[in-house]
């Protein structure tokens, strides 16, 4: 069962997750490679807003036929945003730089016929990640993970100011309004290792783990300490599942992401190749 990671550290970075699932289907084009602004999608919008979380690594979930296509777009790293802001009153700019390696997980198929979804997808991908990191060390378990949908977009540059919160241990969530991810809008959230483990237990107790599809984030809010969450507060919130969306977004958004593709991924991986 998943842990805490070790509170021994002054400074404990979260790991990123990037959920691709959306939760309407039928579009040809996949709602995680929508064009936000001239060469972003909305997959390195996601990438970008982890990195920009200060996530040690992130962990894109997704299927196997996509994979090769996302992996095309991003590479294998991010360059993190604030390193390369401090990496330019440095003599050699290129060589002060952090990269922030970019993982991508495929949910078991047993487990996609049994648990789909964006929320199985985020606990699914969170206990991979535990696992993995405690066979290299308990020193390497991530205490916080950062969630990113690929289905939304809004304005995500205020999440630069939060990066101590977040390497202390501490939890913030978009708000919209009234509403945050946990009344099951696609906004970016935190979630603590011990808040993932009780859900985990609570859901196999009620017999809900083993076998459920239709399991949404307002489902477990009951597990989720709001009072201690730190809200970024936002004014505009767009989906991109369907068409429809996608032109009320163009027509009406008042915010701009301003990333430069090829100063942050890297642009020189060639995707899967299958010998």
């Amino acid at each position: 069962m998943i842990q805490g990671g070790s509170d021994n550290f002054s400074k404990l970075k979260p790991v990123g997750i990037v959920v691709t699932s959306s939760k309407e289907s039928g579009e040809v084009l996949h709602p995680c490679m929508r064009t936000l602004e001239q060469d972003l999608s909305a997959i390195e919008k996601s990438i970008y807003e982890c990195a920009l979380a200060g996530c040690s690594s992130v962990w894109v979930c997704c299927t196997e036929d996509f994979q090769p296509i996302i992996k095309k777009h991003v590479g294998d790293y991010i360059k993190d945003p604030v390193s390369i802001s401090k990496a330019s009153f440095t003599k050699h700019p290129s060589e002060n730089t952090t990269d922030i390696p970019i993982y991508y997980y495929l949910v078991h198929p047993k487990d996609r016929l049994r648990r789909s979804g964006q929320c199985w997808d985020i606990f699914s991908t969170a206990l991979t990640i535990y696992y993995i990191s405690r066979k290299v060390s308990r020193w390497s378990i991530p205490s916080n993970y950062y969630v990113s949908f690929c289905n939304s977009a809004y304005d995500i540059s205020q999440l630069r100011d939060y990066r101590n919160d977040l390497s202390r241990g501490g939890n913030i969530m978009f708000q919209m309004g009234d509403l945050t991810a946990l009344d099951d809008l696609s906004l970016g959230f935190s979630v603590s290792g011990e808040t993932i483990k009780e859900i985990i237990s609570s859901l196999k107790r009620e017999k809900i783990y083993h076998k459920s599809e239709d399991l949404n984030l307002s489902s477990v809010k009951k597990f989720f300490d709001l009072e201690s969450y730190k809200k970024i507060k936002i004014s505009e919130y767009f989906t991109c599942y369907k068409w429809e969306n996608y032109v009320e977004y163009i027509k009406n958004k008042n915010f701009s992401f301003n990333i430069k593709k090829q100063v942050f991924f890297n642009l020189k991986s060639k995707g899967i190749i299958n010998d």
